[in-house]
Order: C-alpha cells, then structure tokens, then sequence
C-alpha cells in the first residue's frame, strides 16, 4: 500500500513538473496570461501533497487501536451506526474514516505536523516550515486568483516564476521520499511487515 501511494504521489509531482515545461516551451510568445500555467503547477502540487498524506492516513487509520481513534476528531452518530445494521464494525469504522479523512486540509506545516504525528511517523532532517510558502501561494491563487491584497498593489496579479515554483517542486519531493523512507525505517524497527510484500 505505501509503495502504491509512493508512486502515485511521484507520478502527480511528475505532472507538475510536466506544466513547468509547457509554461517553459510557451514563455517567449509574451502572453502575460501564461504564467497561469504555473500557478495551475502550484495548485496541482499542493493537491499531491494533500493526497498523499490522505492516502497514508486512509491506510492506517481503519487499523487504529482504540486509544489512537480516540484521538481523532471523528464522532459517529446513532443514524450512521443504524446504516450498518447488516454490516461489520471494521466497514464502519472504514467508511467513516474515509468520510473524515475526505474532509481533512492541510494548509500549513502545523497541519501536516498533527498528520505526521497521528502516523507516528517522526521526521528528522527536514524542516516542514519550507512547504509553508507553497501552501500559503496556493491559498492566494485558489482563494484570491493570485491578485495581491497589499493596499498599495491592492488588485494586482502578483507576479510568479518558474524558479519559485521549481524550489517548491524540491521542496515536496523531498519531503515525500524522507515521509517514505522515515516511515518504512520505523516500520522495520517495530517489525511490521508491509501489507503487500513482493
């Protein structure tokens, strides 16, 4: 399961990568709405993120002891509970944990950080305040279409490059092969055996 997340996270990253080559290919014809193309490469690698930390939670989460669901936010009421009458705790406790899990965002290192801890995973030698500034341009591109809100540029699209947007792509893939590599070491250190080994 986590090998199949792995490569799917890459592959998005590799789809971000593949709109900076577009915007590369199509930026000397002067169109000031191309660098759209970046901004759309900033809103796709924030959505690889966020699937990939939904994804690996998805994976563990059904799992859980009892003590560790209970450190969730999660709250089932009686009329979900209702709808399992024919069917098994574990489908319950499946379905409303991917119900919960298709809510969860992270929009900041203080996000990712509470996701990484309700892993276990602990990660050294990466500082997750490096993906804040990502997130936080993504916000404005989704929230506000990238126009700035500073009272003297108030309305302004602010400007992007692909430097910036590069910088972030290394920042993620980083990140996401130390996620992987920290979590399959703490895995091997407790004896856990992968769910589908080859």
């Amino acid at each position: 399961m986590a090998q199949a997340i792995r490569e799917r996270t890459l592959e998005n990253i590799n789809r971000v990568k593949n709109l900076i080559k577009i915007y590369e290919r199509m930026k000397d014809d002067k169109d000031e709405y191309n660098t759209d193309i970046l901004r759309a490469a900033v809103v796709l690698l924030h959505a690889a993120l966020e699937d990939c930390l939904r994804s690996l939670s998805y994976s563990k989460l059904p799992f859980a002891s009892s003590s560790e669901l209970h450190k969730t936010e999660l709250k089932v009421q009686l009329g979900k509970i209702a709808e399992y009458r024919n069917k098994t705790v574990d489908d319950l406790i499946k379905d409303v944990a991917f119900e919960y899990l298709e809510r969860v965002t992270y929009n900041n290192s203080g996000d990712i950080t509470k996701a990484l801890k309700s892993l276990a995973i602990t990660l050294k030698n990466f500082d997750l305040v490096k993906l804040d500034t990502a997130i936080k341009r993504r916000h404005g591109i989704v929230h506000r279409a990238d126009r700035i809100d500073k009272e003297e540029e108030v309305g302004k699209v602010a400007s992007i490059q692909t430097t910036h947007v590069l910088k972030w792509v290394e920042d993620v893939e980083r990140f996401v092969e130390l996620l992987f590599e920290t979590q399959e070491s703490q895995d091997n250190d407790k004896g856990v055996r992968p769910l589908n080994p080859k």
